[in-house]
């Protein structure tokens, strides 16, 4: 196997994620860097980036940006603290099978693809939160499908980022090959 992955793919060998001594801290200060880097995306994204689309200028969204970082600050990282535990035990779950199967998480693309299966549970309960009647209120459909890029940019980013930051969650094949 290891001369078949240096012929074919280049890299030097085909070594297991280097999560396998503990798995359940790993997973935990994963979800709490997800839950820390998903909000302050959030912030951004609906600070600046949700403006622009809507077609504001640069001189409103500048004159309510510390407004806007700051409510996003509470509201997503009040999100994100209640997915923490959850997060976690997905992340878990992700990293056995990941330290029993690594091949599916061992090069950038394949980290980039898992994130974005990781960030999806979340993003559909905040869009069906936002659908699903509450009180004297029917559905919100157009709520839920304007929160969705938003929501799913936020999480898939969370969740990415910290594979990229912390050694014990970054991928262990050979970049190059990718």
């Amino acid at each position: 196997m290891r001369t078949l992955c240096a012929m074919s793919l280049g890299c030097n060998s085909f070594k297991p994620m280097k999560t396998n001594k503990a798995p359940l801290k790993t997973s935990f200060i994963w979800a709490i860097s997800a839950a820390i880097l998903g909000t302050m995306v959030w912030a951004t994204v609906i600070s600046i980036f949700e403006p622009l689309l809507r077609g504001e200028t640069i001189d409103q969204i500048l004159s309510l940006i510390v407004y806007s970082l700051i409510s996003g600050v509470y509201f997503g990282g009040f999100i994100a603290l209640i997915t923490v535990i959850p997060y976690s035990l997905l992340f878990y779950g992700f990293l056995k099978l990941a330290s029993k199967k690594p091949s599916i998480d061992f090069y950038k693309k394949q980290v980039v693809l898992t994130s974005f299966l990781l960030a999806l549970p979340f993003t559909l309960v905040v869009f069906f939160s936002y659908v699903l009647p509450t009180g004297n209120l029917g559905f919100s459909w157009s709520d839920g499908f304007s929160a969705l890029p938003w929501v799913l940019i936020s999480a898939w980013a969370g969740i990415l980022l910290p594979r990229f930051i912390i050694s014990s969650l970054k991928p262990s094949g050979n970049e190059v090959a990718t």
